[in-house]
């Protein structure tokens, strides 16, 4: 993860900020920074990755460019940084709040994931969801345990 600390060390020098103040704007823990600069990082996680590139949310070149080293990171020397730009450039971030305005409203796995469900739960739950409309008892098996896990379990 050289790359990806190349461009962390840059951004934290052209805007002035500490390591423990650039953890908190990427929203990681300051060990995982230092980690990444020891070269003892090996991979970032998803969630880990959507944090330093929400982080970086005013600078969309900084965002390509993190996204960009990440690449070439994960695939060493079998990409070009031109191809790595490249292919960070088509990628689009995803805000983390909902553009209502555009008629986009999250699926029910995405907000099943916001929730802190597992991508497997949420997919299951979106395929169930999906098969709702056209099963008239299946909106009763789900939302039955569900409310009785609501009322069964002490607040």
């Amino acid at each position: 993860m050289k790359r990806l600390w190349q461009v962390i060390e840059r951004e934290m020098q052209a805007q002035g900020l500490t390591a423990r103040e650039m953890a908190q704007k990427l929203r990681t823990d300051p060990a995982q920074l230092s980690r990444l600069r020891g070269g003892h990082l090996r991979d970032l996680s998803a969630e880990a990755l959507g944090h330093f590139l929400s982080g970086l949310r005013d600078s969309p070149a900084a965002q390509t460019e993190l996204l960009a080293a990440y690449l070439s990171d994960k695939l060493g020397g079998r990409v070009s940084t031109q191809l790595a730009n490249e292919v960070a450039n088509g990628l689009r971030v995803a805000e983390d709040a909902a553009d209502y305005a555009a008629a986009h409203a999250p699926t029910i796995p995405e907000l099943c994931e916001r929730a802190g469900l597992s991508a497997r739960v949420a997919r299951a739950i979106g395929i169930l969801a999906d098969e709702a409309p056209g099963n008239r008892r299946l909106p009763d098996l789900l939302v039955s345990p569900a409310n009785y896990s609501r009322d069964a379990t002490p607040h």
